[in-house]
Formats: C-alpha cells, sequence, structure tokens
C-alpha cells in the first residue's frame, strides 16, 4: 500500500525549494508537473467562469504553481543556444497561460499595453511597468507583515500562514481544508498573485527581446561560418579593426534595432576617428612619470596633507581642559603658573561681560 503525499505538502517542498535557489532541477520540475496533473484531475469546468473572490483559499494558493512552473524552466541550465531557445519558448507560453488564466478570473485592469518601436515610448512604458511592479510590491509587503513576523521570509512561504490563532495552532495539510476562509490571508493572495501577473508581463518581454537576441546569434553564427570557410587565410581584410572606409552594412534594422557593435563618435567621423587613432601615444600623450606612492610622499614634503582629526584628536583635552588638568599638580611652580593664567582668564571675561551690554552686537546698525 502506497502512501499518497498531500498536494499541500508537495507545494511547501516546490516553494522551499524556489525561494531557496535550488530552481531548474529535474526532481523539482517532477514535483511541479505532479502537483499540476493533480490540479487538472481535480479542477472543475466552473473554476475558469468563476470571479477570485468565489474561489477558496487552496485554489487560490495552488494558482501560484502556474507561476513557479515557467520560473524552474528559466532557470535552468544554460545548455546550448537551440536548447536556450526551446526552453524560452515553453516559459513564453507558460507565462502568457498564467496571465490568461488570472484574466480569466478577474484579475484584470494590471496589463500595462503597448508595443510601440518608437524608443521614447518603449522608455514610457518600462517606467509605467516599474511603477506598477513597485506598488504591487509594497501592497504584499504590507499584508505580509500581518501574516509573517519574520522579515526575511518568503512571499510564498506566507501563504501557509493564517491571521488566526486558533488557525495557526491548529493547522492540517489536507487539500480540501479551506483554512475557515481568513480574510486577512484571502487579500494577501490575492495581493500576490496581481504582483506575480505583473512580473510575469516583465519576464513576457525579457524573453522576446533575448529571443531576439537569440535569433540574431544564431544567424550570424551561420553566416560567420560560412565566411570562415570561404575566405583565404592571409586576406588583408581579415583583422579585428576593419578599414574605416570599407563598406558595411545597415547599423540598424528596419525595427530600429542595432544589427552589430557601434560606437557613437562626434561628426566628421572619419576625420574624428583618424585623427584620434594617429595621436596616441605620440609626443603630446602623456604618461605617467610616478607613482601614487611617490605623488604623495612629494605632496607631504610641500606641506599640501593635512594631518591629524579623527577620533585620536577628539580625544585629546582643548586648551582650558588642559589648564585646569595643570592647576590640579599641587605643590609645583608649573601648577602655580597655571592657576595664574586661569584667575586671569576668569578676571578678563568677567570684565568682558560687564564692558559688553548682552546683545549689543546684534543692532544691525551697520546695514549698508
Amino acid at each position: 500500500m502506497t502512501c499518497t503525499i498531500p498536494t499541500k505538502e508537495i507545494l511547501k517542498e516546490i516553494i522551499s525549494s524556489y525561494e531557496s535557489g535550488e530552481s531548474g532541477d529535474e526532481n523539482i520540475l517532477d514535483k511541479v508537473n505532479s502537483i499540476l496533473f493533480r490540479l487538472s484531475a481535480t479542477a472543475n469546468t466552473s473554476d475558469t467562469h468563476e470571479h477570485h473572490s468565489e474561489l477558496s483559499l487552496n485554489r487560490l494558493r495552488y494558482l501560484i504553481v502556474y507561476y513557479l512552473h515557467p520560473e524552474f524552466i528559466y532557470s535552468s541550465k544554460f545548455g546550448s543556444v537551440d536548447f536556450r531557445q526551446s526552453n524560452l519558448s515553453k516559459c513564453l507560453n507558460l507565462y502568457t497561460q498564467f496571465t490568461e488564466l488570472l484574466d480569466s478570473i478577474g484579475f484584470d485592469g494590471i496589463t500595462i499595453h503597448g508595443d510601440s518601436k518608437d524608443p521614447s515610448t518603449q522608455r514610457d512604458l518600462k517606467i509605467q511597468r516599474f511603477k506598477q511592479h513597485k506598488r504591487l510590491e509594497s501592497e504584499v509587503l504590507e499584508y505580509k507583515e500581518l501574516l509573517e513576523d519574520k522579515p526575511d521570509s518568503g512571499l510564498f512561504h506566507t501563504t501557509f500562514n493564517s491571521s488566526s490563532p486558533a488557525q495557526s495552532t491548529n493547522h492540517k495539510d489536507s487539500d480540501d481544508d479551506d483554512d475557515d476562509d481568513d480574510d486577512i490571508l484571502r487579500e494577501y493572495l490575492i495581493r500576490l498573485l496581481k504582483y506575480l501577473y505583473s512580473l510575469s508581463q516583465s519576464q513576457i518581454h525579457s524573453i522576446h527581446a533575448e529571443l531576439d537576441l537569440l535569433s540574431n546569434v544564431n544567424s550570424n553564427s551561420t553566416t560567420d561560418t560560412r565566411t570562415r570557410t570561404q575566405t583565404p587565410a592571409n586576406d588583408s581584410t581579415w583583422r579585428l579593426d576593419s578599414a574605416v572606409n570599407a563598406p558595411a552594412n545597415n547599423l540598424l534594422d528596419k525595427e530600429g534595432r542595432p544589427t552589430r557593435p557601434f560606437t557613437i563618435m562626434p561628426r566628421g567621423t572619419h576625420t574624428t576617428r583618424q585623427q584620434m587613432a594617429d595621436g596616441v601615444f605620440q609626443p603630446s600623450h602623456r604618461l605617467p612619470t610616478m607613482t601614487i606612492d611617490e605623488y604623495l610622499q612629494d605632496e607631504q614634503a610641500r606641506g599640501n596633507v593635512i594631518q591629524g582629526g579623527g577620533p585620536a584628536s577628539e580625544n585629546q583635552p582643548t586648551s582650558k581642559e588642559q589648564l585646569q588638568l595643570d592647576t590640579e599638580l599641587d605643590g609645583t611652580l608649573f601648577a602655580q603658573r597655571a592657576q595664574d593664567q586661569q584667575r586671569a582668564d576668569t578676571e578678563n571675561w568677567a570684565r568682558y561681560t560687564e564692558e559688553v551690554e548682552k546683545g549689543s552686537g546684534n543692532t544691525m546698525a551697520n546695514n549698508g
């Protein structure tokens, strides 16, 4: 007789592996597929038509698995370029399915639409997504503090906590247990899913950019291999720094993406570039003539180095404190002179306070 591990226990193991950084393990992916199979077997056809406010806490909690699945695949070991492209395509489909699933149960109004190829518009969209991401993250952390006393614990681990003491002390790992429908835990799960929705949108944009980059890598590697086989080894044009006047492809493609590395130069590119190349290590090019230690010694000999200060200077007594210490050396001529000096200072200060009226220096009489 085999013992079946509860679904909630498998979810806890998956979350622990994700929050500890053990992503991409085949064993973890098997557990994810196992829990997804159980969820698909027990899911009702009406779940996709219900609002998230009508779903149980367990149903909301298990939606996290649909986000963790592409996360594990995305962080798996990087093999060949083709293998990476295959994994990215899987992640793209899974992230899209996760967002569509949340849309179907009422998590709408989170997506920031816009797919312009204008750089300024793309920058504005990135700023809007970043602000939305930080706002949703702050809402999640706000409810996390109500459920979790440990600030270092993960966001997913908190989904198993409860704000009710009775539930915290009598917590049973059952797939049918609904945690007595804790309101604070429900609000936390809703905000966490919104936050994961925002992260998925960012991942989708990032995957699209990476797929475009990898497709260019494949095409460039194929062209480079074909060129190497056709170009003679003694060809003078085959070198790292190609000639300036050599013909080149377009710097940007039709969609505004760079096709090769480039350096932004001032106007008159050929002239300025040639001048910079000719001016390197010429007689006017200055090189270091001394080490840093020699320079500091030279500056110290000139008296340009300020010494003192710090804790040692702070612990030294002031002039008045030193004078008081000198007067305490009874029976010595040095102490007697210090007492006379202290008495003279006291008399001078008393005479000054009598002759100068308090506040007389703030009359603004010399306001010019």
